[in-house]
């Protein structure tokens, strides 16, 4: 036996002795589990296409056995980087969507010396594939037999995998099928689902929603105005990239992070227990959430699976009702797909890059400041023609990796501070904290605060976990008073400013993104009884049961915030009013299951609204410009 492994061909041993250490490495950095019967599956996958290759002969069979190599590598390389920052194994559709991002620092920072050790191996693999052969190849006949086996075995695992369901818990689908399985059976999902026929809108889907959150008509909240008060008023809303609400009150070097955002909080209603309901999308989800009091799918971003339906929402009832509506954002509109997600959203225009030029470009765009002082003049426009408006912006220069506005912070850090990630941040933030500041002040200027509803929210996290060190650990104990946890990751700033208002009010009530659409109607007096929504007015005192799509299940009450482990001995417990963490172990809180169940209930329900007239099957296309704001 001994002489017979001597006289083969060193090579397809060695790439399949490579492969399994690199699918241990893989399950290790994105699962948090490197072993358990998800390592076997992802073995009989990596087996279809090595066996094929080995079966192969002469020069052309070890060149095939490195191009097994290197896209093996490739794919775990990219399931590592995406799972480093959407903190969950991607869908194989994402990883095709990869031209969405754009490749730069943004992509390489999260290239990690941990990931890139993947792809070490691979100069070495392609130098012994052109080399000429020292051993016996494999047995074509063996290596044939043993492919179709694994490939048989692979077949089977999709389907069970797309049987247990690859929406509804990534990571633990992952652990125990396999990161293959799991990418394959979401390719099977989607083609066996398509859009989907799913539930049209019944007389009855409130009240399964109301059922399910425990929503339910209750009395105001102490100094809470009163339904329908601000009837008529333009609505503006804010939406500031990668805001956390622990930066609010917090010191760094004896300076404030974002002092004008905490002096417009001085004179509103303020709700800092609120928290982030992205998926996948990012940004794009947030404007999808609080525009629709929608929650977004699984593995896929809003703005690319309900891309071409008509979705209720707030745009779509303040345009019936009169209103212009638009979004300004200085990013094109083809990225994640905006330029459908608006008009699914019923905007009547969205203003973006061609909107915007090309001046002081930070990143993906122009700067805060450019969208602040163009968008302005419009506002003040329609302000002057008595035109009732709802304007949604989306910020910008505050995005990873927190290097576009380096030397233009208004934040002066030591220098260990200064170079690390969270240091960065701190700076973008406080870029960005400025350059609202100045929007602000202008608003109060032109009149627009006394005639305007105006939200200020965080879109998702900023902090992440993958590229901390022990610095950045450092500093973000420093500005929490605590080591930074789940719940800190999560929680984000709502700020919600009234006309005329100059007291502040401070509620501990917690919200989630889904509550902002029904806090504005409730303000203007909107009736959504015939539009579906998940969540309520920050206004109304009623139960709260939160969920979010993510790598685990997530349920947020009044009381608890809580995270399903992998192996169900990693529960995670946190107050949802304090995000402290609680070192407790029992069974998941009353309600858990319910939360769970809103993300199947909202994906079936936008999946079976009707499409709309003229929507197009194309991903990140840029169409001609719409109509202008006016």
């Amino acid at each position: 036996m001994r002489e017979r492994l001597r006289a083969l061909d060193a090579l397809p041993l060695l790439v399949a002795l490579l492969l399994g250490m690199k699918v241990l490495w893989s399950r290790h950095l994105v699962i948090g589990h490197a072993l358990g019967t998800g390592f076997l599956a992802d073995l009989v996958f990596l087996a279809v296409i090595w066996a094929f290759a080995s079966s192969v002969r002469g020069r052309p069979g070890r060149i095939a056995i490195a191009l097994v190599a290197l896209f093996s590598s490739v794919v775990l390389l990219g399931s590592v980087m995406y799972a480093s920052y959407f903190e969950q194994p991607p869908e194989a559709a994402m990883l095709l969507m990869a031209g969405q991002v754009r490749l730069g620092e943004d992509v390489l920072g999260l290239l990690t010396l941990k990931g890139a050790l993947l792809l070490a191996d691979l100069p070495f693999v392609f130098w012994a594939a052109f080399r000429p052969a020292r051993g016996k190849v494999l047995q074509q006949r063996a290596t044939l037999a043993f492919g179709v086996a694994s490939l048989h075995m692979a077949i089977v695992l999709t389907i069970v995998t797309a049987v247990v369901g690859t929406g509804k818990d990534p990571l633990t689908v992952a652990y125990r099928f396999g990161l293959f399985s799991f990418e394959s059976a979401s390719v099977l999902g989607r083609s066996l689902g398509g859009d989907g026929d799913g539930l049209a809108f019944r007389g009855d889907l409130q009240s399964q929603i109301d059922r399910l959150t425990g929503h339910s008509d209750g009395p105001r909240m102490p100094n809470a105005p009163e339904f329908g008060q601000y009837e008529g008023k333009n609505v503006i809303l804010i939406q500031m990239e990668a805001l956390q609400a622990g930066l609010i009150g917090a010191r760094i070097d004896g300076q404030a992070i974002v002092p004008r955002l905490e002096a417009f909080i001085g004179r509103s209603h303020y709700f800092p227990n609120t928290y982030s309901q992205i998926g996948g999308g990012n940004t794009a989800d947030a404007e999808f959430v609080v525009n629709t009091s929608l929650l977004p799918p699984t593995g896929q971003p809003a703005s690319v699976a309900y891309a071409r339906k008509e979705i209720p929402g707030l745009p779509r009832m303040l345009e019936e009702r009169g209103y212009t509506t638009a979004t300004f954002h200085t990013n094109t509109a083809d990225f994640w797909n905006r330029f459908q997600l608006y008009p699914a959203l019923g905007f009547g225009a969205y203003c973006d890059r061609v909107f915007f030029g090309d001046d002081d470009i930070t990143g993906y765009g122009p700067s805060d400041r450019v969208l602040y002082e163009k968008t302005l003049p419009v506002l003040v426009s329609e302000l002057t023609q008595e035109n009732r408006f709802y304007a949604s912006l989306v910020t910008l220069s505050a995005h990873y990796p927190f290097r576009s506005i380096q030397g233009r912070s208004p934040l002066k850090l030591s220098e260990d501070v200064a170079k690390t990630t969270t240091g960065r941040y701190l700076e973008a933030q406080a870029y960005a904290d400025e350059q609202l500041g100045w929007f602000l002040d202008r608003l109060e200027t032109h009149g627009l605060l006394d005639e305007c509803i105006v939200v200020i929210y965080g879109d998702h996290f900023g902090m992440r976990w993958a590229d901390e060190t022990d610095e950045d650990a450092a500093i973000r104990k420093h500005l929490y008073g605590r080591a930074y946890n789940r719940a800190d990751f999560y929680n984000i700033p709502l700020v919600i400013h009234l006309p005329g208002q100059d007291r502040p009010f401070v509620h501990d009530t917690v919200l989630g993104q889904v509550d902002v659409m029904p806090t504005v109607a409730d303000l203007l007096g909107l009736d959504l009884a015939g539009v579906p929504h998940f969540g309520r007015s920050a206004f109304v005192d009623t139960q709260t049961l939160l969920t979010r799509p993510g790598a685990l299940p997530v349920s947020i009450d009044g009381t608890l915030l809580y995270i399903r482990g992998v192996d169900g001995k990693e529960d995670r417990f946190y107050l949802s009013k304090t995000q402290e963490k609680l070192y407790i172990t029992q069974h998941p809180p009353e309600g858990f299951e319910n939360a769970v169940k809103q993300l199947s209930l909202c994906d079936e329900y936008v999946l079976g609204l009707a499409d709309r007239a003229g929507a197009s099957k194309k991903v990140g296309y840029i169409p001609k410009p719409g109509p202008d704001f006016r």
